[in-house]
């Protein structure tokens, strides 16, 4: 990994793992187009306080937190940014050193 840029995801092959031409390989795939990486996490950002006004709304002390439905929060706050939002991860993936579990685990795992 670059020191000079400690942020950048690793990843492997696949809808997940594509970096958005003309971002030096800092901002992922998107629908808005954005290669800019202060504009995407702006995005994220955004989109995160919306759907957190949503949810704040619907979600109570009697609410059942599934996968399906966390798969569906996710969706809901990334879905307009990326097309694999509220999908289970396929490509493997690591930042600054940590490695997320592996991909081929997260659907097992979430049903338990």
């Amino acid at each position: 990994m670059n020191p000079s840029r400690p942020f950048k995801y690793r990843l492997t092959p696949g809808i997940e793992g594509e970096y958005e031409p003309g971002s030096r390989g800092r901002v992922l795939r998107n629908k808005l187009g954005i290669n800019r990486k202060a504009e995407i996490d702006l995005a994220e950002v955004e989109a995160l306080s919306s759907a957190q006004f949503r949810y704040l709304n619907t979600v109570t002390d009697q609410t059942v937190f599934t996968a399906d439905f966390l798969r569906a929060m996710h969706r809901d706050w990334l879905g307009g940014i990326y097309e694999w939002a509220g999908c289970y991860r396929t490509v493997e993936m690591s930042k600054s050193g940590f490695t997320w579990p592996p991909a081929s685990r997260i659907a097992d795992n979430m049903r338990r």
